[in-house]
C-alpha cells in the first residue's frame, strides 16, 4: 500500500512524496506509523532522481501500482 505524488517537467519525473504504512511499529516510537520519502529536485535538474527513489517508480511500474 501507499501514496505516491509525482511532478514532471516535459515528461520527466523531478520530484516525488511517497507515503505507506511502516512494516513494523516498535513500543518506543509509536508515532513512526509510516515510512516516508520526500524528493524535491529543480524542474530543469539534468540528474533527475536519486538511485532510490527511481527504483521505486520503475519497481511501481512493473507491477502495474503507478
Amino acid at each position: 500500500g501507499g501514496v505516491l505524488y509525482l511532478l514532471s517537467w516535459n515528461g520527466k519525473a523531478t520530484s516525488i512524496v511517497h507515503i505507506e504504512p511502516a512494516a513494523v511499529i516498535y513500543a518506543d516510537s509509536p508515532y513512526a506509523r509510516f515510512k516516508v520519502l520526500i524528493e524535491l529536485n529543480q524542474a530543469g535538474l539534468e540528474y533527475g532522481l536519486s538511485r532510490e527513489a527511481q527504483q521505486l517508480l520503475d519497481a511501481g511500474k512493473r507491477t502495474q501500482r503507478w
